[in-house]
């Protein structure tokens, strides 16, 4: 990637350019706020989109809302470039909600044993496996989740991510040989929940607070919480009491509610206050920068995909189409070209990039084709 010259940034003022982590206790109610969210921003379900993962299904009873089910990691794959397409259903999407990570992550592990067998030509049964061991496969699998999230930011498309909670004993340093105490986290290995915690804005926890009295609970009320305390792990970039310690998720459309909490957020975190006539320029200058930051990311994003093509292409069949073309007398010059280059005898032993700007030449200068 080309060095980027640094600029002053604005700040996020909507929703939509958010990257939103909600955990809670299941049957929370957290699809239900993202279709909510959808149709109270915009009135219009195609702005946003469900993504259904794995066999989570948590949209069974929910209608006016936009969903697709997600069972691999190439489908995610072809999403994202469909997101990226002229397509106009595609091109109205705002927000995108991944229900759940539960189901993200061996999606993702899936897919990193996938590679490592393409590479090393021997069964991967799981992600321990992967890349020898001792944590590598699980990392690998880390990094293709943030390249997921940063494309669909890079896109301008807001993300609520869903999860689910569990409480974990804390034993802060220097407490050790003590019971600890127990925080409502996530139910996530550590290693993915840091993964998230870092990437997101908002790390946001559902729970249901009741009241005991004698081993009784004689009352409760659901809260989403925005800050954390000592009993739940909750926080995000907002500046210190700018949101308040959680909202009372009782409402029959909480998504107004949200909505205004978190935008309020978002304005009462700039350093510079604003009037509401100075507020409302500054939100239109902000969304025209998203834009034009989205067109041209999009520019970059196709010629990636254009890129992935070939790499994968030159991996599953690049000897083939060698072989193939292997008859024009230019293409055979080049090829020729390319083992002196790099010191090869043979095409088994060029390296893969090489391999694949040889099949770019032979499709792109040649007029090759690619249907092997």
């Amino acid at each position: 990637m080309a060095f980027k010259k640094p600029t002053v940034r604005k700040t996020i003022t909507d929703i939509s350019q958010a990257m939103i982590y909600i955990r809670s206790t299941k049957k929370f109610g957290k699809t239900t706020l993202f279709r909510d969210i959808v149709l109270e921003k915009y009135n219009d379900p195609g702005c946003g989109l469900l993504l259904g993962i794995g066999s989570e299904y948590g949209y069974a009873l929910l209608d006016d809302l936009n969903v697709t089910q997600i069972e691999s990691w190439k489908d995610l794959e072809e999403l994202v470039a469909w997101l990226a397409s002229n397509d106009e259903d595609a091109k109205k999407i705002k927000m995108i909600g991944l229900d759940t990570i539960d189901e993200l992550i061996p999606l993702a592990e899936q897919e990193i044993c996938r590679q490592w067998e393409r590479k090393k030509k021997e069964k991967c049964d799981t992600i321990n496996e992967a890349y020898n061991g001792f944590g590598r496969g699980q990392q690998k699998a880390t990094e293709l989740i943030k390249k997921l999230t940063s494309k669909l930011r890079r896109m301008n498309i807001g993300v609520i991510a869903i999860a689910h909670t569990k409480l974990r004993t804390i034993i802060d340093k220097g407490s050790e040989g003590t019971e600890g105490y127990q925080v409502l986290t996530s139910n996530l290995e550590t290693r993915y929940e840091s993964l998230f915690g870092d990437i997101f804005d908002f790390v946001l926890t559902g729970n249901i607070d009741r009241q005991i009295k004698d081993g009784v609970a004689i009352s409760d009320e659901r809260r989403l919480y925005f800050r954390g305390n000592t009993r739940i792990d909750a926080g995000g970039r907002f500046a210190a009491g700018s949101v308040p310690e959680y909202m009372v998720f009782e409402n029959e459309n909480n998504a107004s509610e949200f909505i205004k909490i978190v935008e309020e957020g978002m304005r009462n975190s700039l350093r510079n206050k604003k009037t509401d006539e100075e507020y409302e320029q500054y939100k239109k200058e902000v969304m025209q920068e998203k834009i034009d930051e989205s067109k041209k990311n999009l520019l970059e994003e196709e010629e990636k995909n254009k890129d992935n093509i070939y790499i994968d292409f030159a991996l599953n069949k690049g000897e083939e189409f060698i072989r193939k073309n292997y008859s024009n007398e230019i293409f055979k010059d080049k090829i020729k070209e390319f083992l002196v280059k790099n010191d090869a005898k043979k095409i088994q032993e060029l390296p893969s990039d090489e391999l694949v700007l040889l099949i770019r030449y032979g499709v792109e200068e040649l007029g090759f084709s690619m249907d092997i």
